[in-house]
């Protein structure tokens, strides 16, 4: 690997203090950046460190910039021909940075300032990954098997340099890849970047401020008008499903529009599927519920509609015209809706109950991954509600039970409520 960095000691320090969040701050404002007057760090019992408004902010105001030279930073520059494909490497040299850090480097009053624990998959006790979903369980263990790779790296860097302290363990390896993960942007040309006070903002589907940057250092800007007390929130990214935010994140978005419809496309090109591909249902993000509507999106409709057709129609859809398109989405609608509920069905198998045995363990992140699971059966419930409901207005009433229902009906209620 051949590369020598120049912070060199690993630390983990205590949580941190109102004190350390000051000189956060003033340490920023000293070396050339800026924070708004009406904005703080504050704490909330639930999520920690966040940051929101004094005063009401104009759309548009600057709130937030921070320089280069405060701003841990890793490119794609790593000298490994046979680094594994589970390691993005940017991120990478953020983890070996953070964690051969000394106490007194340049970034120590913000390293003084990331969170000492997480809720991330990593700090998952067994009982807890076994109320994950099936798609949960599929990113706990790719994390599981990314964060053995970067362990990996780590160690052998420390023999390479020949650092006269011990080798990392593995709570403080651990610390370090959550607070990589948790913490790190990833810019538009490839560098993955940790940026003081930035790193305090949540994530949000609905978020109320801008990120941008340029040859001076980063930029956050008011996206609407802020009233006093509100919470700046940014969006992490569209690509962060409920499982990712709940594992590699630690919580849950409820702000969430859309979730995926459960139904993935083979990639091979063959005859059975080259008509799907060609019409797009290879793209997963418009295969989705709305969450709001509790509704199928149309193409996820009309790729169902094709994967049922026989295989000489299926063949020709493509190429016919809309309105013969039209036509055939139309004729088939009911027997859609049909097959579709049964696959929610099959779907929601996957997503333990609250109630479920596997739930019920008393460990801190339980609670979590409950309320995780009952907001993803709560999108599907509702779909499926909505195509049953369709179904028997057609005339038909065909409709696939779900197992156990009368123990479902009531998942969006609180324990104190009765229908």
């Amino acid at each position: 690997m051949g590369v020598k960095f120049w912070l060199l000691a690993a630390l983990v320090g205590s949580a941190a203090s109102e004190g350390e969040y000051s000189r956060l701050v003033n340490w920023v404002q000293k070396e050339g950046g800026f924070m708004h007057d009406d904005i703080q760090i504050a704490t909330d019992e639930a999520k920690g460190r966040l940051i929101k408004t004094t005063n009401t902010i104009s759309e548009g105001t600057t709130l937030l910039t921070v320089p280069w030279d405060l701003i841990i930073t890793g490119n794609e520059q790593f000298d490994d021909p046979n680094l594994s494909s589970l390691v993005p490497v940017p991120e990478l040299q953020l983890f070996l940075k953070l964690l051969f850090a000394e106490s007194d480097n340049p970034f120590s009053t913000y390293i003084n300032t990331i969170p000492t624990s997480f809720s991330t998959g990593l700090y998952y006790q067994p009982s807890d990954v076994a109320c994950l979903s099936v798609d949960g369980k599929n990113h706990h263990e790719y994390q599981r098997q990314q964060f053995s790779e970067f362990s990996k790296i780590a160690r052998t860097v420390h023999q390479e340099e020949k650092y006269t302290f011990p080798v990392p363990r593995d709570n403080t390896l651990r610390w370090t890849y959550s607070a990589v993960f948790t913490r790190a942007v990833r810019l538009e040309d490839g560098r993955a970047a940790m940026i003081p006070i930035f790193d305090m903002i949540n994530h949000s589907y609905k978020p109320n401020v801008l990120f941008d940057y340029d040859n001076k250092g980063i930029v956050l800007t008011a996206g609407t008008q802020l009233e006093q007390g509100t919470e700046l929130l940014l969006n992490y990214g569209t690509h962060l499903t409920p499982n990712k935010l709940l594992v590699l994140y630690g919580f849950v978005d409820e702000s969430l529009e859309k979730i995926s419809g459960g139904v993935q496309i083979p990639q091979d090109d063959n005859k059975a599927t080259k008509p799907l591909l060609d019409i797009g249902c290879g793209n997963t993000e418009d295969l989705y519920i709305n969450i709001t509507t509790g509704t199928a999106s149309d193409k996820l409709l009309e790729c169902v509609t094709l994967s049922i057709l026989p295989s000489e129609k299926r063949q020709q859809y493509p190429n016919l015209p809309v309105e013969d398109q039209e036509e055939i989405l139309a004729a088939s609608r009911t027997d859609v809706y049909q097959v579709y509920g049964a696959h929610l069905v099959k779907v929601m198998s996957q997503v333990p109950h609250p109630e479920d045995d596997e739930c019920t363990a008393n460990t801190p992140l339980i609670p979590l991954i409950r309320n995780s699971n009952k907001f993803i059966r709560s999108a599907y419930l509702t779909c499926k509600d909505n195509l049953d409901l369709m179904i028997k207005e057609s005339g038909t009433n065909r409709v696939v039970e779900i197992q156990h229902e009368n123990k479902y009906e009531n998942e969006d209620l609180d324990d104190d409520e009765e229908l």
